[in-house]
């Protein structure tokens, strides 16, 4: 039964995935739902007790660096700026 609820959710991942594909480029809805799955597998790892191997926190690592890689280099392509950076002047007061 297990298997055919992964089924059913796959195929509804995949028909929402196309519907914010005709808003959104396709590079930002697929990195939203590749988000979406390692965040999943990081709750399953910390309220289910699921194994956490090195292997599986290295490739969770991977999914969420090449996100936000993928939205630094979006934002240098479309020329938006990046987060603005908090500058102390020299005079200030901590």
């Amino acid at each position: 039964m297990p298997t055919a609820g992964a089924v059913v959710a796959l195929v509804i991942s995949i028909v929402l995935l196309a519907q914010a594909v005709k808003d959104l480029p396709a590079g930002a809805a697929y990195a939203v739902r590749t988000g979406i799955g390692a965040s999943t597998a990081t709750l399953g790892i910390r309220l289910f007790d699921e194994p956490a191997a090195l292997v599986r926190t290295s490739f969770i690592s991977v999914i969420v660096v090449g996100i936000r890689f993928a939205r630094r280099l979006e934002r240098v392509a479309t020329g938006q700026p990046g987060r603005p950076t908090a500058h102390r002047r020299t005079g200030d007061r901590i």
